[in-house]
């Protein structure tokens, strides 16, 4: 769950930094608001279909990877659940980095800091309330989906107080058009992983091979879905990351 952060989210924080900094040494609240909303829009972009194609690719990604000596299938179904569980809050990872950003550039890293010590307790809470029921170590990932998610919202909150309006209803335009693509892609991926199991593992039992397959198919389906459909639904994001955007 971390690649997407490191591939996608920290690029986009480090790309809209200097922006964030020229406006914020201007004043430019107009600016700030602008630019905060491009990156929030690009991370929910990048962080919702990551998010969802990781879910649904758990198993197969996680036995491919550790499922060998000691690590066993019962070892892969609970880190599988974990996995998941930290995939909840992958759109709160991309925007908390932005957002993080837009304090920096204010020269205030104390608010957030305020923010994320008051979640930590809640986390901890979470973590030692959940880790006694079903969920067991799933619990860790839950607790910090719904923290960070948190995070995110109060971050949100006290730009819009200090900036005025974010542009919440494009930024939500934008969520709904990325879950549409999100869910083509999610049927996508379904489609051929099923497609795949059924011809290489009919009784059932898969083996890394057929794991190795279906990692294979199932990615480059489910991304190439996902940008059609993105494409037809006439996201900017897409033609923003793609650098078609002129100045």
């Amino acid at each position: 769950y971390q690649l997407p952060l490191g591939v996608l989210a920290i690029s986009i924080a480090t790309v809209v930094f200097p922006l964030l900094s020229r406006y914020a040494a201007r004043n430019d609240r107009q600016g700030l608001r602008e630019a905060s909303n491009r990156a929030l829009r690009l991370g929910a972009f990048c962080g919702i279909p990551a998010a969802a194609a990781l879910i649904l690719l758990a198993r197969p990604i996680t036995a491919l990877i550790f499922q060998h000596g000691q690590f066993t299938a019962f070892d892969t179904d609970r880190a599988v659940l974990i996995l998941r569980m930290y995939c909840l809050g992958m759109w709160a990872y991309f925007w908390n980095h932005v957002l993080l950003r837009a304090f920096f550039a204010q020269k205030d890293a104390r608010t957030p800091l305020i923010i994320a010590c008051a979640l930590a307790g809640l986390n901890v809470l979470l973590v030692v309330g959940g880790v006694f029921t079903p969920l067991r170590g799933g619990a860790i990932g839950l607790a910090t989906a719904v923290t960070q998610s948190a995070n995110a919202l109060l971050l949100v909150w006290t730009l819009r107080k200090r900036w005025g309006r974010l542009g919440l209803r494009r930024i939500l335009a934008s969520v709904v058009r990325t879950l549409a693509a999100s869910a083509c892609m999610c049927a996508a991926i379904l489609g051929a992983q099923r497609l795949v199991l059924w011809q290489m593992a009919p009784d059932g039992d898969a083996t890394k091979m057929s794991f190795a397959v279906v990692v294979a198919v199932t990615v480059p389906v489910g991304a190439g879905v996902f940008l059609l459909v993105a494409r037809l639904l006439r996201c900017s994001e897409l033609t923003e990351l793609l650098g078609r955007r002129k100045a």
